[in-house]
């Protein structure tokens, strides 16, 4: 499947179709105009303590416009958060699960816990030599685990959704690629821990990859 990016050779970005016309809106470097795709961090707001971890959700609301492909940066600070996989260990990049992986193409897949940022795009691709099914609705693109690996401020840290040079968070619908709107997460700090550690099997991790849309 190729598409309409810069980088044509591996085919999906995350990118807005801008299908209808409206007032345009600025979130964290974010633009986007009314009735345009929506990205958000799940949950929206936690409190952690140190050494707690939050399965933080990257969501996607295609407001039932037909998408191709999607590309998320978000940042974080590091002197307080660092990515981790499920089992508190340092992980190479998000779990992919859109529709338990229907999206066939996975591009980018990054953590920088030094600089502190998540970069992960996928898109519908080719399944058995057929393209795959575009996405129109509300789904999750991809999964991030945090760890708190300092003492959080009281006014707490931000997970936030970017869009700047030099990481572009995109939407492609067709032959559109436009900004979007994005909500981010902030965690606040706990008097104590209520984490409980559990087991798992990670097995859904995917392999880095560094190719963007």
């Amino acid at each position: 499947m190729i598409y309409p990016t810069r980088k044509l050779l591996v085919g999906l970005v995350a990118t807005t179709a801008l299908l209808a016309l409206g007032t345009v809106a600025t979130v964290s470097g974010v633009t986007s105009n009314d009735g345009t795709v929506v990205l958000s961090l799940e949950p929206a707001s936690a409190t952690l303590a140190l050494g707690d971890e939050l399965t933080l959700s990257i969501l996607v609301d295609a407001r039932a416009q037909s998408i191709d492909a999607v590309q998320v940066y978000a940042t974080f600070d590091p002197v307080y958060l660092r990515v981790v996989d499920c089992l508190g260990k340092p992980t190479p990049g998000p779990i992919f699960v859109k529709n338990g992986g229907t999206w066939a193409d996975i591009l980018l897949n990054q953590i920088n816990n030094n600089d502190g940022w998540v970069g992960f795009a996928g898109g519908r691709g080719i399944v058995n030599g057929t393209p795959g099914p575009p996405a129109n609705d509300l789904f999750t693109l991809a999964i991030v685990q945090f760890k708190v690996e300092s003492e959080l401020p009281p006014e707490g840290t931000n997970i936030t959704i970017f869009n700047g040079a030099p990481r572009q968070t995109k939407v492609v619908s067709g032959t559109s690629t436009v900004g979007v709107t994005g909500n981010g997460t902030t965690i606040f700090p706990a008097q104590s821990s209520t984490f409980t550690t559990t087991s798992c099997t990670d097995t859904n991790t995917i392999v880095p990859s560094q190719t963007e849309l």
